[in-house]
């Protein structure tokens, strides 16, 4: 089978290794003291990894709307990173550097490019 939009699949990657990392992060926070001190970041990753998945969804069915859901992907992803900097937990701080790559990446792909 031939991958249509092939083109695409750094993206793909990036955003469904976003995902996980904001997935296992917020796991990992559900198991600490201190939930009142993350509820953004909380909420964030939640976003951040619901959203990536969706894009991944458009991309791969190479919807008309890739950008737009790429670009809003990118957003989220930018957010959690920033939130992520205000901790120093180590599994926060990995979280937020995928996030910003994979902001970086759609960034790269998506800004300026007409769709």
């Amino acid at each position: 089978m031939e991958i249509v939009n092939s083109e695409y699949q750094d993206c793909i990657d990036f955003l469904n290794d976003c995902a996980q990392a904001c997935y296992e992060c917020y796991n990992s926070i559900l198991s600490t003291k201190d939930l009142n001190d993350k509820s953004d970041l909380l909420m964030s990753l939640i976003d951040c990894a619901e959203h990536a998945k969706l894009t991944t969804n458009f991309i791969a069915r190479n919807s008309e709307h890739v950008k737009e859901m790429a670009l809003i992907s990118a957003h989220l992803a930018k957010v959690t990173s920033e939130l992520c900097e205000k901790f120093k937990e180590e599994y926060i701080s990995i979280t937020g550097q995928v996030c910003l790559e994979t902001h970086e990446i759609i960034i790269d792909t998506f800004d300026d490019r007409e769709h």
